[in-house]
């Protein structure tokens, strides 16, 4: 009887022990685990799925092309935000002519630059395209970052595509609204070899995302 005593006794320790453990392991595994469960449920509702138009500061309409690589290195149209948010990724026009030599990438500046041009870059898209990726018709085409890049309410942006051989035959394009729209464009040429005005009220087609 004491033997079974004993034995009881030992197993109940155990049992307590186990439940010390567990009680410890909780809180242990809610610090540890915790962000990362935190913004997988956040993905699944919705936050952070970069699905988001910000609608207010998109731009497709009313639009003349001009070249990116034929007589301008780099393009950039600027835009004033609407609210403040996290450029997650941004759709902007592109078409082609001929085959291009070189890809095309997109990034994003502030406006702090002489004149109001392009000053601080603010981050780089992770995609380019070469010629292969673009056709010759105007599409929109998607560009992501990563990290995002905050952006804040009332404030002027430029995205600028840019590429690195001039070519007059083979070249790519964008769809600038020069109608009615209330940013400004800057290009950089090869020669100049710095930012120059390209049209005082332009903006380049674009739908950015948060």
């Amino acid at each position: 009887m004491l033997r079974n005593y004993k034995i009881g006794l030992i197993v109940s320790l155990k049992g307590n022990v186990l439940i010390v453990l567990i009680l410890l392991l909780i809180p242990l595994t809610c610090w540890a685990f915790g962000p990362a469960i935190h913004g997988m449920m956040s993905m699944g509702s919705g936050g952070g799925s970069c699905t988001t138009e910000v609608s207010a500061d998109s731009e497709s309409d009313g639009g003349t092309n001009y070249n990116v690589g034929g007589t301008r290195l780099k393009l950039a149209g600027s835009w004033t935000t609407s609210e403040a948010y996290d450029l997650c990724k941004i759709e902007v026009d592109i078409a082609k002519v001929g085959t291009p030599p070189d890809p095309i990438s997109v990034k994003i500046y502030d406006a702090t630059g002489a004149g109001g041009a392009p000053g601080n870059l603010l981050g780089t898209a992770n995609e380019t395209l070469s010629a292969g990726d673009v056709t010759t018709s105007h599409v929109f085409y998607t560009f992501t970052f990563t990290p995002s890049i905050s952006l804040a309410n009332g404030t002027e942006y430029f995205v600028s595509l840019e590429t690195t051989t001039e070519d007059g035959s083979h070249k790519y394009g964008t769809y600038l609204d020069t109608a009615t729209a209330t940013g400004a464009s800057f290009k950089w040429t090869q020669a100049g070899g710095a930012w120059a005005g390209e049209d005082a009220t332009s903006a380049i087609y674009r739908k950015p995302y948060k």
